[in-house]
């Protein structure tokens, strides 16, 4: 697991693409990084200053710790319940009325006998 990825799950709690929007980069720089390519000076300045503006707890020394795998498959997955259970939520608002429809027409029908 890299560091990048590490930060990014753990302090950020963002997917690669709130990650980079944050970061003022491109999804595939995240991808990138993620994957061993070097950071720039400007893109640890800019790492740091998203950390601070978020108000998220940062240290330089996190770009040299050795990330906790475990801790970092915890947070990829929680990340993912949180997106299914809010793109579950919006799929139920445009299911509950169509619940509501079909329980008034299975009642009049019921109503007629």
């Amino acid at each position: 697991m890299s560091t990048i990825k590490h930060i990014r799950l753990t302090i950020f709690q963002m997917d690669q693409k709130e990650f980079a929007k944050a970061v003022g980069v491109n999804q595939s720089t995240v991808s990138k990084w993620e994957r061993g390519a070097t950071l720039t000076l400007k893109n640890v300045v800019g790492l740091r200053r998203a950390a601070i503006d978020l108000g998220l707890p940062w240290s330089d020394e996190l770009l040299f710790s050795e990330p906790d795998t475990t801790r970092i498959r915890r947070q990829e997955l929680e990340l993912e319940a949180r997106k299914k259970r809010d793109e579950l939520e919006a799929k139920m608002k445009t299911i509950r009325p169509l619940q509501d429809s079909l329980r008034a027409v299975e009642a009049e029908l019921e109503a007629l006998g």
